[in-house]
């Protein structure tokens, strides 16, 4: 209240009044309330804002201190937006947080009324335990983004509340006790979103009816002034709406100016005022003076200012990866009313990158524009970049302005994750398989990929991708070893290009190399991992003996390299060769010679695979007295030697029912091999092979010198047979049977192929008829064991003729089995008898007609015809004819 001074201070103090008290200032908000949740103080506009657009999120003004009280009264003011404000009052200790979704303070026990504009109702809650239950709701119509007083007011158990004066909930609570201790004003967003705010609140005790006062009559009334419009802000456009209010409860004039400009006034009978006005761009103001009839005078003013554009906005990827397609883009806000177009080119990293990409709607120029990133040198490159706009105004003129300047982080996008080869530990010689394993985030470069190893360096090609890895490969021969074992290092090399640059990088790896090592398992050796023993032993007893032991190995892994080992052991009975390193595989040709005291010396050669699982080679002797020298030949069909036959004997231990092996030669260029075996009394039998392959195994045989022959030495040749039977040869291999049925006159054959050269079998039955055959089946099938099946149907008085055959792999045919299948009747059996019967009507017709030699034929002629028809004669149909051309050119001859 000024009383005409206007330079009049207030000495009122709310906060000292009430026990409550917010009038907008942040001093009043920190003496009496906290705040919690979403709820947060506005400065600019001085007052709680009580949530944000956020849904189901609350915000909570708490009173500071713990009160005990049974009558109050809480008048407040604040906005409704979305959904609704409530007020709080229970016994608990306020927990300080919202309880998630619904937005409600943490309390147990107490009430709290709820004014609710999203369903248009004010209600009472009860809480207790922590759940609510609607003691009494009233409808009302609140509109959400309106600014109400809001008021409650509780006297021992009766609420009531109030809006904007009008009562709108009355209700007593029953309840053993009235006192409650903590007061707090919350607002939640439920459903809709929407900004609730708290701009006044007074809480103060109660009690019905209140003390009253009156105040007399004011000498100097003043006008009260509101400016709706325009607002302290900037504005993009030209034409501002001015909306002014004015009120006294006396008279009054009020003059109305824009930037000192009267624009229009107000009075008593028209408080309100509105109008447009044009601005250009810069500073302006809209102010209200007023004066009423008794000379109290008001005023209020606005500042505001119009601009021409802003940029509002630069999006952008503040780190990107070299390569990648990238988006620029700049919001610039824009006054039609001034600016005519913007154009802007993007200046990155020094370049000029060309024109935007423009498109516009009613409030902004947006900007746009894409590039491709480049290939960068070093990690996590800083560039930055600014656009370059150039401003067309309204009015014709021209003005080029930079945005402000920004960095950008360019990093890798393309190196090597990681080297691998196949296998860590490798053979001299192996081939080693190297993986290089490339990382591609983005897929615009090309990438190539080398590898250096031993001097020499190959190209890679990409073996697989998956996701942004890519995997390359390369394989090298790893060389010759010079030392038991070598680590050797390998680099690979990725170049990345893209639009003329390149970068490369290289990552180094390593894998081991062993040298091929026998060793003859001695304490000082190299490795006592044993991969062959040597056991020396008699032939006949199986017993051990002593004596020495000559060995020259060649062992090999790849082929590429050839390493010869030869180890000597004297007085032994058995001995060891030992592999390095231990986890080797090796290929050997050995040659063993061994002697003993008393015994022929022998030679035994191995050709087999060796590692760390030992293999046992029995060395068998035989003693001077029981050994014959024996020389084996081996050739092949053409009688040619064949060089390099292994040749195992094995000799039969009848003791044992077993076969042992106790001799093992390899034959010369002439197919030869020596050995020593027993003659005569022993039997051996031989297993010749060749490359892996077994080309001839015996049965048992004796060893016998053959008559005329002088032995020692005894020979024995082996043919290795190679040439493939014919397919023909192997019909005999088809099995075939075919069976009639008496009963049901179902001719039923199989064929069985177990050797895959049969295509097709094939059934054909054909009848005989009075001049020709006439084909009755004819039934095939594919499969290797086939069934054909002919229903022959009534077979009385016919004769049938079939025929079973195959078509092979080659295309040819073969005949399996063909017969006959007679039911003509006879008034004769058949067999000699009928022969014989026939015989004697054939003499009988022919010696009726002896007195003319003509006749003595036709009369013969008719009785064989006549015993063909009895059935007394098994020839066939055509056999007749003949006959009877044969008898007709013998009666011309004789005429003739």
């Amino acid at each position: 209240m000024h009383y005409g001074n206007p330079d009049a201070t207030s000495e009122s103090n709310g906060t000292a009044v009430f026990i409550g008290f917010f009038d907008g200032s942040e001093e009043s908000l920190n003496a009496d309330w906290e705040l919690f949740g979403q709820a947060v103080y506005n400065s600019a506009e001085q007052l709680v804002q009580l949530t944000n657009t956020d849904a189901h999120v609350g915000g909570v003004a708490a009173l500071k201190e713990g009160l005990s009280l049974t009558s109050w009264k809480l008048e407040f003011k604040g906005k409704l937006d979305g959904s609704y404000n409530a007020v709080t009052f229970y016994t608990d200790v306020y927990g300080g947080s919202t309880s998630g979704d619904s937005g409600t303070t943490q309390f147990s026990n107490g009430y709290y009324v709820m004014f609710n504009d999203y369903v248009d109702e004010v209600r009472l809650y009860e809480r207790v335990g922590g759940t609510d239950t609607v003691l009494n709701s009233t409808t009302y119509s609140l509109t959400s983004g309106m600014v109400y007083n809001f008021t409650i007011e509780f006297l021992e158990g009766l609420v009531r509340a109030y809006v904007n004066n009008e009562l709108v909930l009355n209700y007593t609570i029953s309840s053993s006790s009235y006192t409650y201790s903590n007061f707090s004003i919350e607002g939640r967003s439920g459903v809709d979103t929407g900004i609730k705010d708290l701009r006044k609140v007074k809480f103060r005790k109660y009690t019905d009816p209140e003390p009253t006062t009156s105040v007399g009559s004011e000498e100097v009334l003043s006008v009260q002034i509101i400016i709706y419009n325009p607002e302290n802000k900037t504005y993009y456009t030209t034409s501002i709406e001015v909306n002014v209010s004015t009120y006294a409860e006396t008279s009054y004039t009020c003059n109305i100016t824009n930037d000192g400009n009267l624009i229009g006034t107000a009075n008593e009978t028209s408080p309100n005022f509105t109008t447009t006005i044009t601005n250009g761009k810069g500073y302006h103001n809209v102010s209200v003076y007023c004066v009423t009839s008794g000379g109290a005078e008001s005023s209020a003013i606005v500042e505001y200012y119009v601009d021409d554009y802003e940029i509002e906005a630069i999006e952008y990827n503040e780190t990107v990866k070299e390569t990648s397609y990238q988006n620029f883009k700049e919001i610039i806000r824009v006054n039609w009313d001034l600016v005519s177009n913007i154009t802007a080119n993007l200046i990155w990293n020094g370049t000029d990158k060309g024109t935007a990409e423009y498109s516009s709607n009613l409030t902004h120029i947006i900007l746009s524009k894409t590039i491709v990133i480049p290939l960068i040198q070093e990690n996590n490159t800083e560039v930055s970049f600014y656009f370059q706009n150039t401003i067309s105004y309204a009015n014709g003129n021209q003005e080029q302005v930079d945005s402000d300047t920004y960095n950008q982080t360019i990093t890798f996008a393309y190196w090597i994750d990681s080297v691998d080869s196949d296998k860590d530990n490798y053979i001299e010689r192996e081939d080693a398989t190297i993986y290089v394993y490339v990382k591609d985030l983005v897929g615009n470069a090309e990438l190539s990929v080398n590898v250096s190893y031993m001097n020499q360096t190959q190209t890679t090609t990409l073996s697989s991708s998956a996701g942004n890895l890519k995997t390359y490969s390369v394989t090298f021969d790893t060389g010759e070893a010079n030392q038991s074992q070598e680590t050797r290092n390998f680099t690979a090399y990725l170049t990345i290009t893209f639009q003329g640059e390149s970068r490369i990088v290289n990552l180094t790896g390593s894998l081991n190399v062993y040298k091929i090592v026998l060793t003859n398992c001695s304490a000082s050796s190299l490795s006592q991992t044993k991969a062959l023993e040597f056991f020396l032993k008699d032939e006949e007893t199986d017993d051990a003996i002593n004596g020495d032991i000559e060995v020259n190995i060649k062992t090999w892994k790849t082929g590429e390299i050839t390493r010869t080992y030869a180890f000597s052991y004297s007085g032994v009975s058995q001995a060891g060769v030992c592999i390095y390193p231990t986890w080797a595989e090796y290929q050997i040709d050995a040659m063993l010679v061994y002697e003993a005291n008393y015994y022929t010396d022998r030679s035994y050669y191995l050709s087999t695979e060796i590692s760390q699982d030992k293999k046992d080679v029995y060395l068998y002797l035989l003693s001077q007295d029981d050994s014959s020298e024996v020389v084996f030949k081996i050739k092949d069909e053409a009688d040619n030697p064949i060089e390099g036959a292994i040749v195992k004997i094995l000799r039969f231990y009848v003791g044992e029912n077993a076969y042992k092996t106790v001799a093992q030669l390899k034959t010369d260029y002439e197919g030869k091999g020596i050995t020593y075996l027993k003659a005569n009394d022993i039997y051996y039998k031989y297993i010749v092979e060749k490359d892996g392959e077994v080309l001839k195994e015996t049965n048992p045989t004796l060893i016998i010198c053959p008559e005329g022959y002088v032995c020692p030495p005894y020979y024995i040749t082996l043919k290795i047979i190679t040439t493939e039977a014919s397919v023909w040869d192997k019909l005999e291999n088809i099995a075939y049977s075919c069976e009639f049925n008496n009963e049901t006159n179902v001719l039923r054959c199989t064929v069985t192929d177990t050797q895959n050269i049969v295509k097709t079998a094939y059934l054909r039955v054909e009848e005989k008829k009075a001049i020709s055959w006439e084909t009755v089946c004819n039934v095939s099938a594919d499969s290797s064991g086939s069934t054909l099946v002919c229903e022959l149907g009534n077979t009385t008085n016919k004769l049938y003729w079939y025929w079973l055959g195959v078509k092979l792999t080659t295309d040819e045919t073969a005949t399996l089995y063909q017969d006959y299948l007679n039911f003509q009747s006879s008034i004769f059996a058949w067999g000699v008898s009928g022969l014989v019967i026939a015989l004697v009507i054939i003499l009988t017709m022919f010696f009726i007609g002896i007195w003319n030699p003509s006749v003595a034929i036709i009369l013969g002629t008719v009785g064989t015809a006549i015993c063909w028809l009895l059935g007394l004669l098994p020839i066939t149909y055509a056999g007749l004819v003949g006959l009877v051309v044969v008898a007709g050119i013998l009666i011309y001859k004789l005429k003739s």
